[in-house]
């Protein structure tokens, strides 16, 4: 079972994953759930009677396409996947790096955030790390905005 995502820009999915027999009555068995965006796949699978599984794209710009549904068919009988309580969004990005080199470091990042969990603000933030006041501002945005952060000046 394929569900198609066809319009806006979710970035995120959500549902309850479960296999299931003709009636749609829950059982044991595993299904396998592939999420396909723009740009590339996520595979996981679900081995119970109902579990909830979601996915959030990882890089700015990614869309989820669809998702696939697959029930692993045990030696007699047969499963179902199914699926129930769907949730599908568009996720923000809680992003860290400040400096735009895709990593963090305890003593650029890491320094920054101490200092502003403590209470400094402006330039003293910043000042030795390598940091811009300009990044950290844009940083403190997002990290408020998608984070649920509540970082001051």
């Amino acid at each position: 079972m394929t569900v198609a995502l066809t319009t806006g820009s979710p970035s995120a999915f959500a549902a309850d994953v479960f296999a299931s027999d003709i009636s749609g009555n829950a059982i044991a068995g595993s299904v396998t759930i592939v999420v396909t965006s723009n740009q590339g796949t996520a595979t996981v699978s679900a081995d119970t009677t109902a579990r909830f599984v979601g996915f959030i794209a990882t890089a700015a710009g990614e869309i989820i396409q669809n998702v696939t549904f697959k029930a692993t068919q045990p030696v007699t009988g047969v499963i179902w996947p199914s699926v129930d309580n769907v949730y599908v969004g568009a996720a923000g990005f809680c992003r860290l790096d400040m400096d735009g080199d895709n990593l963090l470091s305890a003593s650029k990042e890491g320094l920054v955030l101490l200092r502003s969990m403590l209470g400094m603000s402006g330039a003293a933030v910043v000042n030795g790390t390598g940091i811009t006041l300009a990044q950290w501002n844009a940083t403190r945005t997002n990290l408020n905005t998608h984070c649920g952060a509540n970082l001051v000046p």
